[in-house]
């Protein structure tokens, strides 16, 4: 006797995800295995990588409920979250044909995304910030980019990165005091919960960013990128 029961929501949705690979036995195997699967880009759907401070900046916190909460109710599609490397990065799916003119950078094909899978959270490292609700629908680019206009501009964001306060003490290349002073009081007038409520994620930051070079503690480098193999670009 088979088993008759109709496919659960979750069922419906990760078969469609499955589809995008070429083997799709293969995603369902990925999936119940290591809790990700890698599937290929430019064929279901394109995603755009955002960096964490981008977003965070945006939504005005980086606790993950909230930021859940916001990108829900901004974008309606999924979301998914890497946090192996520094602050991480939000990979927003996005429609193959979508059009996006945003500074993050659209990943299409000869790109394989790690994709979580639908339900019960495996991976501690890469997951739904924004869980798929069904089959088919995916983000609307022009909210992405209506959301990080409220961020402020990337290369502002990108400047005050570079120095990264630990207990008092600074690492990363020398910026001028005035230079990131100027960094952040731009962003004190342009960003809605700093002129409301105090500062957000990226304000605190900035904050102590001037500080830092002000008090002027040592420095050091940034961390390499991963590195990708061999003709395929694997993100996530």
């Amino acid at each position: 006797m088979t088993n008759s029961r109709p496919p659960t929501a979750d069922g419906h949705i990760a078969e469609w995800l499955a589809q995008a690979h070429p083997v799709p036995s293969r995603a369902h195997s990925e999936w119940a295995s290591h809790g990700v699967a890698l599937l290929p880009l430019g064929a279901r759907f394109d995603a755009i990588r955002v960096p964490a401070r981008r977003v965070h900046a945006a939504v005005g916190t980086g606790e993950d409920a909230m930021v859940t909460e916001s990108l829900t109710a901004w974008l309606g599609g999924p979301v998914v979250r890497d946090v192996r490397t520094g602050s991480g990065l939000y990979y927003v799916l996005v429609a193959v044909h979508a059009s996006w003119k945003g500074a993050e950078e659209r990943l299409g094909r000869g790109v394989y995304l790690a994709v979580p899978r639908v339900g019960e959270q495996v991976s501690p490292v890469t997951y739904w910030s924004v869980r798929p609700q069904r089959r088919g629908r995916l983000c609307d680019p022009a909210h992405l980019a209506a959301l990080l206009s409220t961020a402020g501009p990337p290369e502002a964001l990108a400047a005050v990165d570079e120095i990264k306060v630990e207990d008092g003490a600074r690492t990363g290349p020398v910026r001028s005091a005035d230079e990131l002073y100027r960094i952040h009081t731009t962003h004190l007038y342009t960003c809605p919960l700093c002129r409301t409520e105090g500062d957000c994620v990226e304000g605190t930051r900035m904050r102590r960013a001037v500080r830092a070079a002000r008090c002027d503690v040592g420095q050091g480098g940034a961390p390499d990128g991963a590195p990708l193999a061999p003709g395929v670009q694997v993100e996530g």
